[in-house]
């Protein structure tokens, strides 16, 4: 397999459980791995990473489990046979999980066992969203894992949908400003994308807001950071009362206003193996320079669409936001939320 060039990164991939037993409308996940939980023996994951750590080289594992936390009793017991083997003196570890299976005990454990990365899918800053996508957990859930990951030492990464059933430009804005107020790490903002066989593509069937190119080729929830800004790709399904563009400009602001510091672009160039390790600029000096181009035209892509958001807001079209809130997320000044901050992080 050396053709493969294994060495050229550190990142490795373990698959420990499939199945979900939630009922989220957007999840994809569940249509192809069903509902029923079911997971992999403990020895079998402690042979597989072995076997990335031995020869693969592979020290930064992500587990690929929709819910790593489900069964809490086998996720104990292959906490005890990591360390037992020795595994978290050599190797770190990322997981998925929902925020109402975390406690502090488990994190804690977790965290002493080389899980030092979690990612969280908080979704929403509304209470209402949360009820209508069947989530099954609530915000202040998400809120209190997500504080105490941080609190115990934990890399947290989340995402959030913009476009849900019902939601608004100030749901968004909420999200925006949750995501800051909890510190998080990395976050993702995607657009809701009606998978078939999911409840929302029924939803965005049944309001005739359903729309699909070629085979499905529109359906991607992280096309507006990816997608070639000279040839988008059209949503699969914009929700009553909001424009595609309109979405499309709250998911840049949101971008805008989280990542708008120094730090946490050094920290996704530079210090990959703090977050899901998905992008590095190299491990030297020499590696970068070979990766200057690609990062030249990434950022010339990245920046038309800055620049067509910026102007949009400037010019008040397609947008809903106020030109004093891109005064605001430049210079690093909270934007306003329906109630207020939606935390509060002294408690």
């Amino acid at each position: 397999m050396s053709h493969l060039h294994w060495h050229r990164g550190d990142l490795g991939f373990v698959a420990s459980s499939r199945g979900c037993p939630y009922d989220c409308i957007f999840c994809s996940n569940r249509i192809t791995t069903g509902k029923r939980y079911r997971f992999r023996s403990n020895e079998s994951i402690i042979a597989t990473l072995k076997l990335l750590y031995e020869k693969y080289n592979r020290t930064f594992v992500l587990f690929l489990d929709d819910n790593f936390l489900v069964n809490k009793e086998r996720v104990y017991d292959l906490i005890d046979m990591i360390m037992s083997e020795g595994l978290h003196h050599k190797m770190t570890f990322s997981f998925q999980a929902r925020g109402d299976n975390v406690d502090r005990q488990l994190l804690s454990s977790l965290y002493s066992a080389g899980f030092k990365s979690v990612f969280f899918g908080l979704e929403t800053a509304s209470e209402a969203l949360m009820k209508i996508v069947k989530k099954g957990e609530t915000v202040q859930q998400c809120i209190h894992a997500v504080q105490l990951a941080r609190e115990i030492g934990f890399h947290v990464s989340a995402t959030f949908i913009f476009g849900l059933p019902t939601e608004t430009h100030q749901d968004r804005l909420d999200a925006i400003l949750l995501a800051k107020e909890l510190m998080l790490d990395q976050v993702r903002f995607n657009n809701a994308t009606p998978y078939p066989g999911t409840e929302l593509y029924q939803i965005a069937k049944s309001q005739d807001r359903l729309k699909i190119y070629g085979v499905y080729e529109n359906f991607l929830s992280v096309g507006t950071f990816i997608e070639n800004p000279f040839s988008p790709i059209p949503f699969s399904y914009t929700p009553p009362g909001n424009t595609e563009a309109e979405i499309r400009n709250d998911i840049l602001f949101a971008y805008l206003s989280f990542y708008w510091d120094f730090r946490k672009i050094k920290e996704i160039l530079f210090k990959p193996k703090q977050g899901v390790g998905w992008f590095s600029a190299g491990s030297n000096w020499v590696a970068f320079l070979k990766k200057i181009p690609s990062l030249v035209l990434l950022f010339f892509l990245a920046g038309y669409k800055f620049f067509k958001m910026v102007l949009d807001i400037l010019l008040q079209r397609n947008t809903q936001l106020p030109r004093r809130y891109l005064w605001r997320a430049l210079t690093g000044r909270p934007i306003t939320g329906s109630s207020g901050p939606i935390v509060n992080l002294t408690k």
